[in-house]
């Protein structure tokens, strides 16, 4: 099996050495259990992209519970998280007094202070990440690996009255989860439909292939952790539920349920944190924060240096290049 931080570092630097760089894929060589990609068969990659404004418990509770729970069958590598252009933000908050937008860079060292091993920030704008992304998957075409991204969006992005449909982001499949915020979609009962998709089923499930991949991933180890392993992903799958997708080019979403006792009683959201900012005598602003985000000190520095700059500050004022924004559902 090859490494994925390869591909990525060798489009990513475009040739160049990589040992010093901050934004080595995956923690570089630090990595514990870095990701790899299958000779054959499929491999996915959860494609992550969203405002992070800022990035709070909630993005990461999302992006570990679908990674970790999503389904041994999806054969899921890694994680890449894409923060939007900040152009998108300031259209949208452009008649908020109280606005709080905080750059591309600001988002990208908060997020990057918190991921997995597993999981990739990709720092520069939603038209590079076009570039890079095509570079990538004709890499892997030459090697003859079969390497493909599958959407994750959260309950905003996926509902019973609209949704963002994944080739927006060039994604067939996509991925949701009730984890750190409820869906409209889940009633005690029976989950409703969504928009242009057929009825939620149980996905097929081939226990014998199943095993024969986990005793060829877990060759070595006792017979009874491997059937264990077995009877835990097999759980897994059948906890999950399956969608088709009614327009072209088709595809599956895969919703990834929490058991509902363990959903958190405060939702944390972007907004919520900006309120805190807003609202909180500096003193408290870190303790504040800390309810709802993983890094308060690194968040309440960043916020204080905002601050002191004034209007451009608060805006998220930064050199972008200017590119047309795709038209999204956000």
């Amino acid at each position: 099996m090859k490494r994925l931080s390869d591909y990525i570092e060798a489009v990513y630097f475009d040739g160049k050495a990589p040992s010093d760089a901050q934004n080595r894929p995956f923690n570089g060589s630090k990595a514990a259990r870095p990701p790899m990609l299958r000779p054959r068969g499929i491999t996915r990659i959860i494609l992550y992209p969203g405002s992070f404004n800022p990035p709070h418990k909630g993005h990461f509770h999302l992006l570990s519970h679908v990674f970790h729970n999503a389904g041994d069958d999806l054969h899921l590598a890694a994680a890449i998280l894409v923060p939007t252009n900040v152009k998108r933000l300031r259209d949208k908050y452009a008649a908020d007094e109280n606005a709080f937008i905080f750059t591309r860079a600001e988002r990208t060292a908060l997020l990057r202070d918190s991921i997995p091993d597993w999981a990739w920030v990709f720092d520069q704008s939603e038209k590079a990440w076009l570039t890079f992304r095509s570079k990538l998957e004709t890499k892997f075409k030459e090697e003859g690996l079969d390497v493909r991204f599958i959407l994750l969006g959260g309950p905003d992005w996926f509902s019973a009255e609209e949704m963002v449909p994944p080739r927006v982001w060039g994604c067939v499949d996509a991925l949701t989860s009730d984890v750190s915020r409820s869906v409209d979609f889940r009633t005690p009962t029976f989950l409703k439909k969504l928009p242009f998709c057929g009825d939620w089923e149980k996905p097929q499930l081939d226990i014998d292939r199943l095993e024969r991949q986990i005793q060829a991933k877990m060759r070595g180890k006792p017979r009874t952790e491997i059937q264990d392993a077995v009877s835990l992903a097999v759980r897994k799958i059948q906890a999950v539920s399956v969608c088709r997708r009614q327009e072209r080019p088709g595809g599956l979403i895969r919703f990834v349920p929490i058991d509902l006792a363990k959903q958190p009683t405060e939702a944390p959201s972007s907004t919520a944190i900006r309120d805190i900012i807003n609202t909180s005598p500096d003193k408290d602003l870190e303790k504040n924060l800390g309810r709802l985000v993983l890094r308060p000190n690194m968040l309440a520095t960043i916020v204080r240096e905002k601050i002191k700059m004034g209007p451009d500050g608060r805006m998220g004022v930064e050199d972008e290049e200017p590119e047309p924004v795709p038209e999204v559902v956000w």
